[in-house]
């Protein structure tokens, strides 16, 4: 029976040949095996009430994806339809016609391929800021000596309603908030505006400001580009040293 459903998952995700469907995929995604069985791999949930407005995930729409487990080797594991909820920190995927959950803080990554890009997300608890551990995912902008990285955190926005005034909102609703994060050797730095870019890059001896000069960014309109150019500039600049 175990070999069974393990087999069937295994056709599930990856079709009758026992091949990922992305060829990106591909590369790098694991045939399910006997040590990986559905129980171990997902689970289910009782279906939550329809209370809050909006969605509690990174993309509402189902993609492409891949996982890697903890304690399964780290290798990749590719699913058809997943995504993200951000606010349980836990991957959705659908098995058979049906949402199944992977917990959060069994994976140390995970894939979403969109727009034709492979966005990469790491466990946040690889991470320290100020002392402490995050809780679920950063996605991984920019790679190297100093890394950069984002986080959106879903949180629930309570009713404000005023009976009294008939003003304002009478149903609580999922807000979601973007944060910028420098990482060097696991240690996070929240950057919020150009003093922060500046005051961080100074202290390694980098001239933020000449580069951000140089190529004409216009910081409020272009903040991701601003925080990757640094990045990416600073790295080179290590590598060639």
């Amino acid at each position: 029976m175990k070999y069974f459903f393990t087999v069937l998952l295994a056709c599930t995700l990856f079709g009758a040949k026992g091949q990922a469907h992305d060829p990106e995929m591909q590369k790098n995604a694991v045939i399910l095996n006997s040590r990986m069985t559905p129980s171990s791999l997902v689970r289910t949930r009782v279906k939550q009430k329809e209370a809050l407005k909006g969605n509690p995930f990174l993309f509402q729409e189902t993609k492409k994806g891949a996982v890697k487990i903890k304690h399964h080797y780290n290798k990749e594991y590719a699913f058809a339809n997943m995504r993200y909820d951000a606010f349980n920190h836990e991957i959705e995927v659908v098995l058979e016609n049906k949402k199944r959950y992977i917990r959060g803080v069994d994976l140390n990554e995970f894939a979403l391929y969109h727009e034709g890009k492979r966005l990469l997300f790491i466990n946040a608890n690889h991470y320290s800021f100020k002392s402490t551990k995050l809780h679920g995912f950063v996605q991984l902008i920019e790679d190297g000596e100093v890394q950069l990285v984002k986080r959106v955190k879903i949180d629930i926005l309570k009713s404000n309603y005023n009976v009294a005034l008939n003003v304002g909102n009478n149903y609580d609703k999922f807000i979601r908030k973007t944060t910028y994060f420098y990482a060097h050797k696991g240690v996070l730095y929240q950057v919020k505006s150009k003093r922060d870019l500046y005051r961080f890059f100074s202290k390694r001896n980098f001239n933020a400001k000449a580069v951000i000069k140089q190529h004409k960014i216009k910081f409020r309109k272009q903040k991701e580009q601003a925080f990757q150019l640094l990045a990416r500039t600073y790295n080179a600049q290590i590598i060639d040293k």
